[in-house]
């Protein structure tokens, strides 16, 4: 992975932490999106 691309996932995680709610809805269609 690019750094960029870390940074990207990194910001997003720490704005689901910030929103556990919405986490549990996009994981696992992030999750869909990573295989």
């Amino acid at each position: 992975m690019c750094k960029e691309v870390k940074s990207l996932m990194l910001d997003i995680i720490k704005t689901l932490l910030e929103h556990q709610v919405l986490a549990v809805l996009i994981i696992p269609e992030v999750l869909k999106q990573l295989r």
